[in-house]
């Protein structure tokens, strides 16, 4: 079995977008929210600090799964399948948001 047949070959998809997204907004509420306290504000400013942040909601939403989904197993290949969507995840956020910052510099240069 490959890399990619591994990762994508055998995937539940309601499983991959309810982790997306749960593991989007519930990291991104849990940002706004933090920054209430300068501590962990300046904590939040390193990228490290982020992906972490991001492991941890994704462990937990991956728990939640396995209890809210019935045949959502917790196996050692879905932990590690589930451990590339949230770099994949991790990943993609940096280019999308990277891709924003850019059009917005962009529109404000025409303005």
């Amino acid at each position: 079995m490959g890399f990619f047949e591994f990762v994508f070959g055998k995937v539940d998809i309601l499983a991959v977008v309810a982790f997306v997204f749960a593991t989007l907004f519930i990291t991104s509420f849990l940002k706004s929210a933090l920054q209430r306290f300068p501590r962990v504000c300046y904590w939040l400013d390193n990228d490290f600090a982020k992906v972490c942040l991001s492991w941890t909601v994704g462990a937990g939403v991956f728990v939640a799964l396995h209890l809210t989904l019935t045949d959502f197993p917790i196996t050692q290949s879905t932990v590690l399948q589930f451990a590339v969507w949230v770099l994949l995840l991790n990943g993609g956020y940096r280019i999308i948001t990277v891709v924003r910052d850019m059009i917005r510099d962009w529109k404000n240069k025409q303005n």
